[in-house]
């Protein structure tokens, strides 16, 4: 009787402390946890794109897309808040797709996915910005990088700015990796032009800043969130301005489409990207990086097959 009573024991013993061990995951819905920077409150703007795919594409493959943004672009602690929140959730998390924001030294965001990750026997999938192969703590541990070769599409815009390198200012987010690649792709098809560097908040400053620079018929923005003010596109345009930028956001599209300031939007896919990454997630497989080729944008194409199906996100 008591070996009996022992017996029973052991597995009632054991599933009781399986339903401890996995916090509730046995009823929990299969999902991938997804970390992205600041969400545009003026309109439909990147990472709203890249969200709306990821969204699109987990459902395809039946897990659910828990996202999460940051306050700004540089804030990296509610990265980590958002990660440590999510950890709570009942969700059976498959995978991570992230964009960490790190700088020089601090690689908290970096980390916090590390843990995660190898905790949960989890790949990590790094979209849009690359981490620093150098310093960063998710060097080979990630399972693929999905975004674009900026060199290259620095390259690719250089070819289609018919302006002189004299004539062109080129403006930088500060702290953008990703916009001084560009530049810098830019530069070895033209010369070095002259480059300003500055914040969202300082980007309104530039019709003042073109006083320096009586020169400049082009302006080349290789951060479109810095591109985005009508109040400082309406300027550029009463001067005679022509200017580039990369992605779409609501003002430079309407201002394209009704204007003449605008001249092309070199576009990054973002919706391919984000179909890319919950992909890369689900193939062990996967060759990285995986890089998406961007589309470049003028009043004159954009009906054509590849521009079309990508602006109808925006009506």
């Amino acid at each position: 009787m008591k070996k009996t009573l022992l017996f029973m024991a052991i597995p009632m013993f054991a599933l009781l402390f399986a339903g401890c061990s996995n916090n509730g995951e046995d009823n929990a819905e299969d999902a991938v946890m997804v970390i992205l920077k600041k969400k545009d409150l003026k309109g439909v703007g990147y990472w709203d794109q890249v969200a709306s795919a990821i969204d699109k594409e987990c459902a395809i493959k039946g897990v659910k897309a828990v996202i999460r943004y940051t306050g700004s672009d540089a804030d990296y602690q509610s990265q980590i808040n958002a990660i440590d929140e999510m950890k709570k959730l009942n969700y059976r998390f498959k995978g991570i797709v992230a964009v960490p924001i790190y700088s020089k030294g601090q690689h908290e965001v970096e980390e916090s996915i590390l843990e995660v990750a190898e905790e949960s026997n989890i790949p990590i999938v790094i979209i849009d910005t690359p981490v620093s192969e150098d310093e960063s703590p998710l060097k080979g541990k990630y399972r693929a990088y999905v975004g674009t070769d900026n060199e290259a599409a620095g390259r690719l815009l250089a070819q289609k700015v018919n302006a002189t390198s004299d004539n062109i200012l080129s403006a930088c987010s500060k702290a953008s990796n990703a916009g001084h690649l560009r530049y810098k792709g830019f530069c070895s098809v033209k010369e070095e032009t002259a480059l300003w560097e500055a914040t969202e908040d300082e980007a309104i400053n530039i019709v003042q800043k073109l006083k320096d620079f009586p020169n400049v018929t082009d302006i080349v923005y290789f951060n479109g969130s810095l591109s985005g003010n009508e109040e400082v596109l309406n300027s550029l345009e009463k001067d005679n301005k022509s200017v580039y930028t990369f992605d779409v956001f609501e003002p430079t599209l309407q201002k394209l489409i009704n204007g003449n300031v605008i001249k092309g939007i070199l576009a990054q896919q973002t919706f391919e990207m984000g179909k890319e990454a919950v992909d890369a997630l689900f193939n062990s497989h996967v060759e990285s990086p995986i890089y998406i080729n961007p589309i470049y944008i003028t009043k004159d194409n954009l009906e054509s097959d590849d521009v079309k199906p990508f602006l109808d996100f925006f009506k």
